[in-house]
């Protein structure tokens, strides 16, 4: 009788697909930030603080992985508006000259590529407030973001919040309306009475008080040139009276002008405060010996007491 003969024959049959590697986030940033910074609205140039971002590798790729270029950038696109400033002072932050601070308003800031060896990379950034602003103490946030590419040709991309904050340092400053730090007041020839003005421009970040001083001790006084020392004058001869007032008040070495609005959280601009010189309307001019008659008043600011 014949026999059937079974055959199992057994396929393995491995059926498979390349799968993509998954991207890693290799490449850690972190930074302190340039801090709150201390701003003067009365200096003349921009307030410039530096600050590090450190670039590091987590994933212990070693030096295998190479050099993997990374790009850095900021963005203001938050709101309120307007971007790219905080309490009224606009600011860049910048790279070896280069702004960095992309905006809605202006999108086309570079970002800083550099080749980033494995380990730790540490680089100086710094950050520019522009002088001369009408402030506020103020923060903003804004981001700090980066992109890299990892050794499988993946996109790497990230951010972080980055906070920028100005606090107004104590400042005042004062001058004459129309620039210089001198100027004449002329009265040609004295007659009882005369009055010579001229406007001063202040600003100042917290209360203040305008000093005056003398060099003939609020006296004008025949002397020339004007301004030298002298000596003791022989009679009254030598001297005419005068009275000073600032913003329609009275000012003299012993009277300070005193205003107390500016909160210290904010400049207050003070665009034309007038400052006042009137003869004694009394003058008798034939009482007086003839010739030139001046003082030198030096005006100064400070905190108030």
């Amino acid at each position: 009788m014949m026999k059937i003969a079974h055959l199992a024959i057994g396929m393995a049959l491995a059926i498979g697909a390349l799968l993509p590697q998954s991207a890693e986030a290799c490449v850690a940033v972190t930074t302190p930030g340039p801090g709150t910074v201390d701003y003067d609205p009365t200096a003349l140039s921009p307030t410039i603080r530096s600050f590090q971002v450190t670039v590091q590798e987590n994933c212990n790729r070693g030096a295998d992985a190479g050099r993997q270029p990374v790009q850095i950038w900021f963005t203001d696109d938050i709101e309120p508006q307007p971007y790219g400033e905080v309490g009224g002072v606009p600011f860049n932050i910048n790279r070896r000259a280069r702004n960095l601070l992309t905006t809605p308003v202006a999108p086309v800031a570079t970002p800083f590529t550099f080749a980033f060896t494995p380990g730790s990379e540490v680089l100086d950034f710094e950050i520019a407030f522009a002088p001369g602003m009408s402030a506020t103490s103020g923060i903003r946030q804004i981001s700090i973001n980066w992109s890299t590419v990892d050794e499988f040709g993946n996109i790497i991309t990230g951010s972080l919040p980055f906070p920028v904050a100005i606090q107004l340092r104590p400042s005042f400053s004062i001058r004459i309306a129309g620039g210089g730090r001198t100027r004449d007041l002329n009265f040609g020839r004295l007659g009882a009475g005369d009055v010579r003005s001229l406007d001063l421009q202040a600003r100042a970040t917290h209360p203040f008080r305008i000093e005056m001083d003398s060099t003939y001790g609020e006296r004008l006084r025949r002397a020339r040139p004007c301004g030298i020392r002298v000596g003791p004058p022989r009679d009254a001869a030598d001297f005419i009276n005068y009275s000073a007032s600032l913003n329609g008040r009275p000012i003299s070495s012993s009277t300070p002008y005193i205003d107390l609005s500016p909160s210290g959280s904010r400049t207050v601009n003070f665009p034309a405060l007038p400052f006042r010189v009137r003869i004694d309307p009394a003058l008798d001019p034939t009482s007086k010996r003839a010739g030139r008659y001046c003082d030198v008043i030096t005006l100064s600011i400070h905190p108030a007491r």
